[in-house]
């Protein structure tokens, strides 16, 4: 059995909301089943990094790898999404089965990239606002619709990862 157990986000509504703005969320899992157990039934399901499957061999749900104390992965998806949610599991042995603490969070080069892209967008609206410039609509907008794209982009992932997670460990 595979039930989510807990999620870090538990300190109020105004916090939920702004800790979805930020895309980056820890989990917790539980399976019913020794870790060697969960290692096994993961495995089949994970192809290695780059090693494009999608293409060329038989598409597995997961890219990453898994090891004997964990996992790093994320979801093979039928479409592009630059903002798709890296899943770093650790496997911990209970008393039920196992426990999987999972850190989600998107790859390094998105994060650089749109620190990169969103700094320097509020560097413009700063600077024109410095200068004495009218407010300036389109700088402001182009940076609210890329957080908006980014962040669901990544939410929007979560639960169907999960829901794949769901399927290997049953």
């Amino acid at each position: 059995m595979f039930r989510q157990i807990s999620s870090k986000l538990k300190y109020g509504q105004f916090t939920k909301a702004i800790m979805k703005l930020i895309p980056y969320t820890k989990l917790s899992i539980d399976v019913d089943a020794d870790i060697e157990t969960v290692r096994s039934k993961l495995e089949p399901h994970v192809e290695k990094f780059w090693t494009n499957g999608k293409v060329w061999g038989k598409r597995t749900t997961f890219e990453g790898q898994a090891s004997n104390t964990g996992f790093k992965l994320y979801r093979n998806l039928k479409y592009q999404n630059s903002f798709f949610p890296v899943f770093d599991g650790e496997y911990i042995a209970c008393e039920q089965g196992t426990r999987i603490n999972i850190k989600a969070r998107m790859l390094l080069f998105t994060n650089v990239f749109m620190i990169i892209f969103l700094g320097g967008i509020l560097w413009s609206i700063i600077f024109s606002i410095f200068e004495g410039k009218e407010f300036t609509f389109m700088p402001s907008v182009i940076f609210v619709l890329s957080w908006v794209f980014m962040c669901a982009g990544f939410w929007l992932e979560i639960p169907k990862t999960l829901k794949a997670l769901q399927r290997v460990f049953e």
